[in-house]
C-alpha cells in the first residue's frame, strides 16, 4: 500500500511540474504577444489559457493582454474616424492633415514621429468601460 501512495505522490509531482511548465510557457506567450501588440497571437494565447484552465493563474497577464486589445481597437477606431473629420474640413488643411497622417501611421515602434499619435492621454483614457463591457463590445464587432 505504501508503494501505491508513493506512486500517487510521484504522479502528482510530475503533473504539477508539467502544469508549471505549461503555465510559464503560456505566460511568456501572452506577454510576448502583448508586447508585440499582435492581435492574433493575443487571441490564441487567451484561448489556450482558457482551454488549459489556467485563466485564474494568469489573471494579470490576461488582463494586460485584454487591455492591449482594447487599446488597439480604440486606436483603430480613431484612425477610422480621423479621415472622415479631415475630409469634411477645408481642402488645404485636409491635404496637410493627410500628408501628416501618412508620415506618422507606418511607424509601429514608439519614436519621435509616432509620439504624436499616442501622446494625448484622452485617447487612451476615454473609454470608461469595464472589462466585461469591452469584451461584449468586441464580441459585437465580430
Amino acid at each position: 500500500d505504501t508503494h501505491g501512495k508513493a506512486k500517487a505522490v510521484l504522479m502528482d509531482e510530475k503533473y504539477l511540474k508539467k502544469r508549471e511548465r505549461q503555465l510559464k510557457k503560456l505566460r511568456a506567450s501572452l506577454q510576448h504577444a502583448s508586447d508585440e501588440r499582435d492581435k492574433n497571437a493575443i487571441d490564441e494565447a487567451l484561448a489556450r489559457a482558457e482551454r488549459k484552465q489556467m485563466s485564474s493563474a494568469l489573471q494579470d497577464d490576461i488582463q494586460r493582454a485584454r487591455d492591449v486589445l482594447a487599446d488597439m481597437a480604440e486606436m483603430q477606431r480613431l484612425r477610422d474616424l480621423s479621415p472622415l473629420s479631415e475630409a469634411s474640413s477645408s481642402t488645404p488643411s485636409a491635404e496637410h492633415g493627410r500628408k501628416h497622417l501618412h508620415s506618422v501611421t507606418p511607424t509601429a515602434s514608439p519614436s519621435s514621429t509616432s509620439s504624436g499619435i499616442s501622446k494625448p492621454p484622452s485617447l487612451v483614457i476615454r473609454p470608461i468601460a469595464t472589462a466585461g463591457e469591452r469584451a461584449a463590445r468586441r464580441r459585437k464587432e465580430y
